[in-house]
């Protein structure tokens, strides 16, 4: 692969498993690759499948993985908030709200 080329990757949110995130992380016998910053957008951390997934995804990533996580509002559950905290992702909370758009 040439130093011009650029690889891109698609992770869907439904019916993704946690070997999946794993194998996508890295392949094996290639040469290792520079950290890759990849920005999560979602909604709110409130009760969700999309914001259980997002977790997930950030539990099994990889090392050559540089995350973070950007929320528009400020719903955050608790139980999602003490994992995030768990993979040392702190997320960016905008704090967009139907009064403050």
């Amino acid at each position: 692969m040439s130093q011009t080329e650029v690889r891109f990757g698609v992770i869907g949110c439904y019916g993704i498993g946690r070997w999946h995130a794993k194998c996508l992380a890295s392949v094996p016998g290639e040469p290792a690759r520079r950290r890759v910053r990849v920005l999560h957008l979602i909604d709110h951390l409130g009760a969700g499948g999309s914001q259980t997934t997002l977790v997930d995804l950030l539990e099994v990533r990889g090392a050559d993985i540089d995350p973070s996580v950007w929320c528009l509002s400020r719903r955050i559950l608790p139980e999602l908030s003490d994992r995030l905290g768990r993979t040392g992702v702190s997320p960016q909370v905008l704090g967009l709200s139907k009064a403050n758009p």
